[in-house]
């Protein structure tokens, strides 16, 4: 649960240069924010299918922004740096 509310936390932090980023791909902030809410309520609840499902789509929406952002490689076990970076 603690990374639920942590996924939440650091998207509405992003959200505005995600949504920016993301427009031309059918990006919808309420939906993506609504995910991360559902999310947190099937940990919660301890309901493994719809975690499951809902976390498949807030990694396709996450690794499309690291991609906007030139982040080789989406990855949630280690940091890189931008490949815009020095």
């Amino acid at each position: 649960m603690a990374t639920a509310a942590e996924g939440m936390a650091y998207t509405r932090v992003v959200l505005p240069d995600m949504s920016e980023k993301l427009k031309g791909q059918g990006f919808d902030e309420a939906a993506h924010l609504q995910a991360w809410q559902g999310y947190g309520e099937a940990v919660a609840e301890a309901d493994a299918d719809e975690a499951k499902r809902l976390s498949a789509e807030l990694v396709q929406w996450n690794c499309a922004y690291q991609r906007a952002l030139a982040i080789r490689e989406c990855t949630s076990s280690a940091d890189e740096v931008s490949a815009k970076a020095p």
